[in-house]
């Protein structure tokens, strides 16, 4: 029996990882391609999968939305580089729930931990968290698009991205190629993260409470 639930676990988190990376390549392309708007909001699924599914179920919702991505849109291999961040996302929102368990440890989806009764807690917690990944993932994907733009010049990307205007208005004023590329993402960054951690905990909130309410596994 018990081998039984650890397998039926595992689906259940790998099912949750596929489902979050297909979400995030919708979402994505919802966004910026219907609405128009200069967001990415592709993590928003990493993160609540990491919520609910722990660790590698995050890191794998980020490559897997990359690969997404990548086959749907036409991206450009290098593109596929940006995975790092995704998964990088899931690690720094990992690191949270063990910093943070009386405030996000709740949302496991195996865990006999209810979810915070303390709201301010929860609303500072997710925005440190946020902030947190704005900052570590511009540094990422800064260095990832500086180091794919210096080694091969002519290089493009599929589409413009979220922060090209940011990067005209730096690069006019001399200002290292690194630099750019990280200031540049900072702005559209602290939007794209908040909306992304908030959507996500509430997404999270969401999926225990479904399985509080119909499923009957056993937990940890």
């Amino acid at each position: 029996m018990t081998v039984k639930i650890q397998v039926r676990k595992i689906a259940l988190i790998l099912l949750i990882a596929l489902i979050g990376a297909l979400a995030n390549s919708l979402l994505s392309r919802f966004i910026q391609k219907v609405l128009g708007l200069s967001l990415y909001l592709d993590t928003v699924f990493t993160i609540a999968t990491t919520f609910s599914g722990g660790l590698i179920s995050g890191i794998l919702c980020g490559f897997v939305t990359n690969l997404f991505n990548l086959i749907s849109a036409g991206y450009n291999w290098w593109e596929y580089l940006f995975a790092l961040c995704n998964a990088a996302s899931a690690l720094i929102v990992w690191v949270f729930m063990g910093f943070y368990p009386a405030e996000l440890g709740g949302l496991r989806f195996y865990s006999p931990r209810r979810e915070s009764r303390r709201p301010m807690g929860v609303i500072i917690i997710l925005l440190i968290l946020s902030f947190t990944l704005c900052v570590l993932i511009s540094i990422m994907g800064g260095a990832i698009s500086a180091l794919v733009e210096s080694t091969n010049p002519e290089v493009t990307f599929s589409s413009p991205s979220a922060e090209t205007w940011f990067k005209l208005s730096l690069l006019r004023e001399g200002i290292p190629l690194l630099a750019v590329e990280i200031i540049a993402r900072l702005p559209v960054n602290i939007v794209d993260r908040i909306i992304s951690v908030f959507a996500a905990y509430g997404i999270a909130s969401l999926i225990k409470r479904f399985k509080n309410t119909y499923f009957l596994y056993n937990h940890e």
